[in-house]
């Protein structure tokens, strides 16, 4: 057993081995790495080449119930032996149920077992030590998103309460917080150039704050072809109003000549990397992130757009003095935040809440009201709140009247209330 939970402690070995999965609409990738290592390797389908990619396509056999991933669904296809299918992401995240031979199929049972099947190339290439902990990563991880990964993570050979999932925007991120600081200690760039288009983030450090906060702004150009002039106009503009000195570069298509006037105006006073792995790896470092915290965890927070960019607590009073109680912490996914418990009313019917943004200045005051709620006398009332989020901007609290024991009973009420953060 390489990892168990002893309390609130996760107990690790040496040669616990934790995954990084990139989910990609064309191409998928998988890079690990055991907990004693430094740098995450990346699996290779072809042995001993660095062609890292496999397609996220399946072929069904035709006729019979054998399914096939991969390279190899596209040579059985290409021999005209089966169905195949692709687009898994974008038809999980549809919903449709896909045709095949007569017969409908759950398109996220389709995209679960493409993951599962991926999984096993792993064990083939890791050697020994089971798998104890992986983190899938895509591009967009929205409310839809978010629930396919959740049912996608089910169906994975890993325990459940260790897969997490998260955006390439957060791979990126903890993939930057790993590389020499002098790489980061401005702004960085990242242009990821796939099948399906380009797109530019830009990792930007606020250092006004404690922690600092990380921002990845980014840019979608649907369609993109390899054209030079059109990349250099795209790299130009979104240099503006930034000091970047450094740009990672992203997909095969880099290995190509056809961006000639782009790379020298990239490589001028910057320091320019190539490669096809940044996200798998970055996936492979926030979830040794998840399991043992470092400096990066307490010294950064990034707001990204699945995050909650808002400290959100309310002054209660504790053993006879105020204090302050935390509901949620900015930095959190908002697909991963949420609390319940139970607090006793000083009086009214109102509860107070404190929106504390990082990325604003001003701090403000929302007073929600408990309509109906019974009259009684102070501190006799007793109120259970659960609160969550419906997406990145909007909180939902839910309230509940517990009454107070055998002196007032519960009158049932219960209300919900939504708060826009945006």
């Amino acid at each position: 057993m390489f990892l168990e939970k002893k309390g609130d402690q996760i107990q690790l070995n040496s040669n616990s081995l934790v995954v990084g999965f990139d989910l990609g609409e064309s191409v998928s990738q998988i890079s690990y790495s055991k907990m004693a290592q430094e740098e995450p390797e990346t699996l290779a389908v072809i042995a001993g080449t660095q062609q890292y990619g496999i397609p996220t396509v399946l072929c069904k056999r035709f006729e019979v119930n054998q399914w096939f991933f991969g390279r190899e669904a596209l040579k059985y296809a290409s021999e005209g032996e089966g169905t195949l299918i692709e687009g898994l992401l974008t038809k999980a995240r549809a919903g449709d149920a896909i045709l095949i031979e007569q017969q409908e199929y759950d398109p996220i049972a389709l995209l679960s077992l493409f993951v599962k099947r991926s999984f096993s190339l792993i064990k083939m290439a890791a050697g020994e030590g089971e798998i104890s902990a992986a983190m899938l990563t895509v591009d967009d991880l929205d409310g839809r998103m978010a629930e396919v990964m959740t049912l996608v993570s089910a169906e994975i050979p890993v325990s459940k309460d260790m897969v997490f999932f998260q955006s390439h925007e957060e791979s990126a991120f903890y993939y930057m917080m790993k590389q020499p600081k002098d790489l980061w200690n401005r702004d960085v760039a990242i242009y990821d150039l796939t099948a399906d288009g380009l797109r530019a983030y830009c990792m930007e450090l606020s250092r006004r704050t404690i922690p600092t906060v990380a921002f990845m702004p980014q840019q979608s150009y649907p369609g993109f072809l390899q054209n030079d002039d059109h990349f250099l106009d795209i790299v130009t503009e979104w240099s503006k109003g930034k000091i970047i000195n450094t740009v990672y570069l992203i997909g095969d298509a880099f290995q190509e000549e056809w961006w000639t006037k782009s790379q020298k105006y990239l490589c001028q006073n910057r320091r320019v990397f190539q490669g096809n792995n940044l996200f798998s790896k970055g996936a492979v470092y926030a979830v040794k992130e998840r399991l043992i915290p470092t400096e990066i965890t307490s010294d950064y927070i990034l707001l990204g757009r699945d995050k909650l960019k808002a400290n959100i607590g309310m002054k209660v009073i504790r053993e006879g003095a105020e204090s302050y109680f935390v509901l949620l912490n900015a930095g959190e996914k908002w697909y991963e935040a949420g609390k319940e418990f139970d607090f006793i009313l000083e009086s009214g019917n109102k509860i107070s809440v404190l929106v504390t943004p990082l990325n604003k200045e001003e701090k403000r005051i929302a007073e929600i009201a408990l309509s109906g709620l019974p009259m009684r006398p102070k501190r006799t009332t007793r109120i259970r709140m659960q609160i969550s989020m419906k997406n990145e901007a909007t909180v939902v609290f839910r309230f509940k009247d517990m009454g107070f024991g055998e002196f007032y009973k519960s009158s049932g009420i219960e209300w919900v209330e939504e708060m826009d953060l945006s």
